[in-house]
């Protein structure tokens, strides 16, 4: 499996260009956010509750 297909960036990564999620993560976000009924929105949920994320993604034990 090769993983995403999309190379455009069509929204900013909201954490900066030198932020905690690299551009290759916000591009597999913005696609899944795109392509999946289940994941509509997801995007524009992740922005908003990006500090959340950010906590999970700087845990020792994100699965807890």
């Amino acid at each position: 499996m090769a993983g995403g297909t999309q190379v455009e960036i069509t929204k900013p990564n909201p954490c900066g260009a030198s932020g905690w999620l690299s551009n290759k993560a916000w591009l597999a976000i913005l696609e899944i956010s795109s392509k999946f009924k289940v994941f509509k929105n997801f995007d524009e949920d992740f922005i908003k509750y990006i500090s959340v994320w950010e906590k999970i993604y700087n845990s020792a034990k994100p699965q807890s």
